[in-house]
């Protein structure tokens, strides 16, 4: 659920009222929120502020907090054993429905499982291997045509939908996505070519600017800041572009009226302060 109450100017910039919100958010979950915890509750004042005026360090939070999870008071020479490592990925690998990758151990505050892997264990793929998961090591001709099309078919089914770049490759599919913008005309055209459209929302969906909000808002949990029209168009939102640019005076009003909503300074604001800073000799 996202939260309407604006922040005042200048909010976020306050390490102390991060720590206040994060306390807040950690009360009602009954735990120190991940960044997925933060999106979920829609604390997008908290997400920003975070990643905008204090280093994108959630983790720096935590420990200034004093809260160390549960899974982090782990006793010494605990994660050289191979058993122990494997139990607690498979608890990650139960919870996600499939084999992590490093973003999303990292989303999942889990950096102590991630920091093990590759100190002790030789890294993600050896694991992998390992604990007989599928690796992307085939023959230079393995990514023909034919089997690109049975396994775009495959993941399609599995999203619910066909799916665009960065899936491909949070899913381990940088081989096959390599292959195909090499040799055939990358993936929009083979999109095309197996009959699949992109998703199409119902008539005037962008119009509504709380849908619109909530798609940049959505990108924005991702990447790190609002997106640009370059960020839009590599997620593949050339509709959302064009109808902020008809009905919400373009992206760059758009992105200004999410930070304001955010409570975060919009460019102008900023500047004005600069210049305020400026004429008092601060």
């Amino acid at each position: 659920m996202t939260k309407n109450n604006r922040k005042p100017y200048g909010y976020w910039k306050e390490r102390s009222n991060v720590k206040d919100g994060l306390e807040r958010v950690t009360k009602s979950l009954g735990h120190f929120p991940s960044w997925i915890d933060l999106e979920n509750e829609g604390e997008w004042g908290i997400i920003q502020g975070i990643r905008d005026y204090h280093g994108g360090s959630i983790t720096r939070f935590r420990e200034e907090m004093g809260h160390v999870p549960k899974h982090n008071t782990k006793p010494e020479n605990y994660w050289p054993v191979w058993m122990n490592m494997k139990s607690e990925l498979e608890a990650v690998i139960t919870a996600l429905g499939h084999f992590p990758t490093q973003p999303e151990l990292v989303n999942l505050n889990r950096q102590d499982l991630h920091n093990a892997i590759f100190r002790h264990h030789n890294g993600l793929n050896a694991v992998r291997e390992r604990m007989g998961y599928e690796l992307e090591r085939f023959s230079p001709g393995h990514w023909n045509l034919d089997t690109i099309k049975k396994e775009l078919t495959i993941v399609a089914k599995k999203l619910g939908h066909f799916p665009i770049d960065r899936e491909l490759r949070e899913m381990g599919y940088g081989g096959m996505l390599s292959a195909i913008e090499d040799n055939y005309d990358g993936l929009n055209s083979l999109r095309r070519q197996m009959g699949y459209t992109l998703a199409q929302k119902p008539k005037k969906y962008w119009k509504d600017w709380n849908n619109a909000e909530l798609e940049m808002t959505r990108i924005a949990t991702e990447i790190g800041h609002i997106p640009t029209t370059t960020d839009l168009r590599n997620f593949e939102q050339d509709s959302l572009v064009t109808c902020l640019r008809l009905y919400h005076g373009g992206v760059t009003a758009a992105r200004e009226r999410i930070r304001q909503k955010l409570g975060i300074p919009t460019e102008k604001e900023q500047l004005e302060s600069l210049l305020e800073g400026y004429v008092q000799g601060v």
